[in-house]
């Protein structure tokens, strides 16, 4: 295929070949006439010495042609770069120009649904808040597309979440308190009956000394054996009683501190879990937070305070009283018995 050919086949446009063409025409010239002669000159002998010299005289010329070659490439790719510069350079300017303007006919184009979208923005700001004050992944739910009833019935409900577990919290308390008056009332019982078990060895040595008393004076040896006999199973039994004792000791000891750890430590983390869910709700407890927080406060006192119809009330009043001023409760009603449902007395 032709030079022309190839490069009229490369897409570029007619004139620029054409231009290429004229820059390169000389050395077409000299190859097209060295393309013939060079395939002429073939050495077969060493005594072709003028052959040789007409050989080495085509060589430096095409050599002098390559070299040449490079450069007016070299110089045409230049030329080529400059003006692809230029080109770019206009370009960026009158886009600098056009963009802006397009822009700006776009938004005016779109302004309704630009307003949807900066509405539907708004709706989404003012919602996620809500949510992520009740630890709810907002993220999962499309805030700017929901019907507002869809929106506000995923809020109740979660606010309805929240205060079953903080019964349920509640209720595990309860349990709690109930299995430590459990345990207290079987210490006691133990303890009975430890005393129960001392006083019985006690009115068996007792009768022991008054037989041995009564044991005639003709019989010594057989009472010192005897007394020797009973002395060594009443130290046995003395030790094995002291060894329960100790025992019985060692474990109530090991059980209260084990109590009073979890007691600790449940207490902490209900205290924690109350001030989170206080944090995240609101400022001020609400009225189950109040009463949650208060038994709470009574399971970590180093004194114990009882309540009956048998022992003072007064404490209580004034406990209840620093704890509503301690957390900025309101002053109760004057009629606020009768908003209370009151316990069965059988209960």
């Amino acid at each position: 295929m032709e030079l022309l050919k190839v490069i009229e086949n490369s897409g570029v446009d007619k004139a620029v070949v054409e231009d290429v063409m004229k820059q390169f025409e000389d050395f077409k010239v000299i190859a097209s006439h060295w393309g013939a002669k060079a395939k002429e000159i073939v050495v077969t002998d060493e005594t072709q010495t003028e052959v040789m010299a007409e050989a080495r005289k085509g060589r430096m010329l095409l050599k002098k042609v390559r070299i040449d070659l490079g450069h007016t490439k070299d110089r045409l790719k230049r030329r080529s770069i400059d003006e692809g510069k230029a080109i770019q350079a206009i370009y960026n300017s009158l886009m600098e120009l056009v963009v802006p303007l397009e822009q700006h006919l776009d938004k005016q184009e779109k302004f309704i649904e630009i307003q949807q979208a900066n509405r539907e923005l708004a709706l989404h700001n003012r919602r996620f808040p809500i949510l992520l004050e009740l630890d709810v992944d907002y993220t999962l739910y499309d805030l700017r597309k929901m019907p507002e009833e869809d929106f506000n019935r995923l809020v109740e409900s979660t606010k309805e979440n929240i205060r079953l577990k903080l019964e349920e919290v509640e209720r595990l308390e309860k349990e709690r308190i109930a299995k430590e008056k459990a345990e207290a009332k079987e210490r006691q019982r133990i303890l009975k009956q430890n005393e129960k078990l001392k006083a019985e060895a006690k009115e068996r040595d007792a009768k022991l000394a008054e037989e041995r008393k009564k044991t005639e004076a003709t019989e010594k040896e057989k009472r010192d054996a005897e007394a020797k006999i009973e002395d060594e199973r009443q130290a046995k039994i003395e030790a094995e009683q002291k060894a329960e004792r100790e025992r019985i000791a060692r474990e109530e000891a090991e059980k209260e501190t084990q109590l009073a750890r979890e007691r600790e430590l449940y207490a902490k983390k209900i205290k924690e879990e109350v001030v989170a869910e206080k944090k995240k709700i609101d400022g001020v407890p609400t009225a189950s937070e109040a009463l949650f927080m208060f038994v709470a406060e009574l399971t970590t006192r180093l004194h114990a305070v009882t309540a009956s119809s048998q022992h003072d009330a007064s404490i209580w009043a004034d406990l209840v009283d620093e704890f509503c001023k301690r957390n900025n409760l309101k002053e109760p009603r004057d009629n606020y018995p009768d908003y209370f449902v009151r316990k069965n007395k059988e209960d």
